[in-house]
């Protein structure tokens, strides 16, 4: 009487845990891979205009950005009606006088020395001669 088994040999268990050794491997590389990407992509999902170089346009993802706390008013922005003004004012006589006078032309580059004062314009710290070019007639501030 012979009996026949259907159990594997030696020799073929042997390949088998051999070439399972091998699948496990790949998956290890692979899995290995995906994770490193996975995190790639998510240092990536997280970067916006408030931790990196990015523009605020290109923030796509994440909370929206803060509000004001502040309650809504009929004001409008700046100096309210009424409230004391806060700007310095020109004196009449001030203590030194600065004359910023121009040479030449930017135009053409003419002297300007005959030219005839068409204009000054006075600021707080100094006053501004503009001139016509004898040459040309361009206006020239100096």
């Amino acid at each position: 009487m012979v009996i026949v088994s259907d159990a594997p040999t030696y020799e073929q268990l042997l390949a088998l845990v051999g070439e399972l050794s091998v699948r496990n491997e790949e998956q290890a590389r692979v899995i290995a891979e995906q994770a490193e990407r996975i995190a790639e992509l998510e240092r990536r999902l997280g970067q916006n205009s408030g931790n990196s170089s990015l523009p605020p346009s290109s923030d796509r993802f994440g909370k929206p950005k803060p509000r004001s706390l502040r309650g809504k008013t009929d004001r409008k922005p700046g100096k309210q009606p009424g409230a004391p003004g806060g700007a310095l004012r020109q004196v009449e006589d001030p203590d030194e006088v600065v004359e910023h006078v121009p040479s030449e032309c930017a135009g053409c580059g003419a002297d300007l020395d005959q030219a005839r004062v068409v204009g000054v314009v006075r600021r707080q710290m100094h006053d501004i001669q503009i001139e016509a070019c004898p040459e040309c007639g361009r206006v020239v501030v100096g």
